[in-house]
């Protein structure tokens, strides 16, 4: 199967891993070399998560800091975020902050995403990384989850304090750094990577809340989106409009194309050109999607296999076992086993 364009970080995000490992004594430019990254901008201002991957472990490596990714989350400063922050200041709340932070997360990078569960009393945050050809460093997930409570205490103008924290991954350093930095002992080798906070914390109004403000830097945000559109790969354009068209119950390839101002010839094309097919970006986004619907609707899985285009449920089974390991079944009842063990 011919592979996807990978997906890309903003040069901002990779400039804050410099720094962090500048701070620790590792000369930015003998780290750049290293990993093969620029020092300064690229032109189109985004590097392959390849390239940022190797950077990532070559930083964390040459620091000698076992939580060289916490840390690093700990430290973050706005400008990592470039025009998001002054959205997220802005908003009216946390909850309004971290939609907010979904809708413009591709500026930062597209190569993962956070979904908000929202409980009656407690509610989760989940990251989740999507790759290019390696791995994601644990380092990485790490930064992003202390990034979250790092962007929570500039909005707030104190502390976030989270329920719980979860990781995939072993621990990586010793448990009382963990706590300083996240303020909680987090849980390890869990089945997801993720913030949980009340519910009634996402109510919390911003201090710096202004409307006419969000507004201006909504538009600003917007405008950057728009650019980051047009010089984005027909692969992940792709991918957004199917997600769109799936949500609607249409799975055809000339309404997706026509929903992208292209005939179905023309965006076969289009998407030959950078080696990749319709058939596989499909497949992303219907994993996109189940990921989200199985844990959040109600629907019998039956009915979601149908929405998402499969013939039968037992072809969604096979294909959900091969993006999660788990059946769709077994992936729903362990998200809502999240409640009973908070």
């Amino acid at each position: 199967m011919p592979t996807l364009i990978t997906p890309t970080v903003a040069f901002s995000w990779v400039h804050g891993i410099l720094d962090a490992a500048a701070m620790q004594g590792v000369p930015q430019r003998h780290l750049a070399d290293l990993a093969g990254v620029p020092v300064t901008s690229p032109a189109h201002g985004r590097l392959p998560i390849d390239q940022v991957v190797r950077l990532w472990r070559l930083a964390a490596e040459l620091s000698g800091d076992a939580l060289f990714g916490l840390h690093m989350g700990e430290h973050i400063k706005p400008a990592s975020f470039n025009v998001v922050a002054f959205t997220l200041l802005s908003a009216a709340n946390l909850r309004a902050a971290i939609r907010h932070m979904q809708r413009y997360q591709r500026l930062i990078s597209d190569a993962a995403r956070l979904q908000l569960l929202e409980g009656d009393e407690i509610s989760w945050l989940v990251y989740h990384p999507q790759p290019g050809v390696l791995a994601f460093s644990p380092h990485q997930v790490e930064a992003a989850l202390a990034t979250v409570l790092t962007a929570g205490r500039w909005i707030l103008n104190r502390p976030l304090v989270p329920l719980q924290v979860r990781f995939r991954h072993t621990a990586l350093g010793s448990s009382s750094e963990y706590r300083r930095v996240l303020g909680c002992d987090p849980g390890f080798e869990a089945s997801f990577d993720g913030i949980a906070l009340s519910t009634a914390q996402l109510e919390q109004a911003l201090p710096a809340a202004d409307p006419m403000l969000f507004q201006l830097h909504q538009r600003f945000a917007e405008q950057h989106l728009s650019n980051l559109d047009q010089h984005e790969p027909w692969a992940s354009r792709t991918r957004y409009a199917l997600m769109a068209c799936l949500a609607q119950g249409v799975l055809d390839r000339e309404a997706v194309a026509a929903a992208m101002g292209l005939t179905g010839k023309q965006l076969q094309h289009r998407l030959a050109q950078e080696q990749a097919s319709f058939s596989a970006v499909l497949d992303m986004a219907r994993r996109d999607l189940a990921l989200e619907w199985v844990k959040q609707r109600t629907e019998p899985l039956a009915a979601l296999a149908d929405r998402l285009g499969f013939a039968e449920q037992s072809v969604f089974n096979r294909a959900f076992r091969r993006w999660t390991g788990l059946t769709p079944g077994a992936y729903r009842d362990q998200s809502r086993s999240l409640a009973d063990e908070s």
